[in-house]
């Protein structure tokens, strides 16, 4: 009885996302990963009206607009040869790999949260660091081992310890650990002033 009640209660949301993303992972084998990665985050908005989540639209949103933010401020740090698309000078592949990536972040945080409920802002924040920097060292390390995915444009700079992964200048490295906590405090904000108004 009591394992029906969890099977009820686990969120579509969070089941279509193991779903996509695990199709993503298979299917990048076959397809170029930038065509993969934009149209994984273009239809993510019908996917959510569909879902009857249009409120996360919002965090979408965002996640598009930190990451465009991210790749107008270091698109010359960016270069994976020419197969990839460019537009305005921005490498698409990681533009839209980062707001799909802190997106799906985001929602994640959320479902543990849930189940944790942690309260206050700073229990909410170190947990969504912890997710965020054991994730993004993942992410990079089997990007960069497992799929090839290599920066060009800075492949001469030493990667992390042990994961040699994120060979980029410090500056970047540090800006990566960061970008996941700026999203966050400006969704966590501007949540406030929606429940506010």
């Amino acid at each position: 009885m009591e394992k029906e009640v969890v099977k009820k209660r686990r969120d579509p949301l969070v089941i279509a996302f193991e779903v996509l993303y695990a199709t993503i992972i298979i299917i990048l084998g076959f397809f170029g990963i930038d065509y993969v990665v934009i149209a994984a985050f273009v239809l993510l908005i019908p996917y959510l009206i569909l879902l009857k989540r249009s409120r996360f639209i919002f965090h979408a949103l965002i996640s598009f607009l930190v990451a465009l933010t991210w790749m107008s401020i270091a698109k010359d740090f960016y270069g994976y040869g020419s197969d990839y698309f460019v537009a305005f000078g921005i490498n698409l592949f990681p533009m839209f790999a980062w707001a799909g990536g802190l997106f799906a972040l985001y929602v994640l945080y959320l479902y543990i949260n849930y189940h944790l409920k942690k309260k206050g802002f700073l229990k909410n924040l170190l947990l969504f660091v912890v997710i965020y920097w054991v994730l993004l060292i993942i992410a990079e390390t089997v990007a960069y081992h497992t799929f090839g995915i290599h920066n060009l444009a800075t492949a001469t700079y030493k990667g992390l310890p042990i994961c040699n992964c994120l060979h980029v200048p410090t500056w970047i490295k540090i800006a990566y650990f960061s970008n996941g906590i700026i999203y966050f405090i400006i969704c966590y904000l501007l949540n406030i002033e929606r429940m506010r108004k």
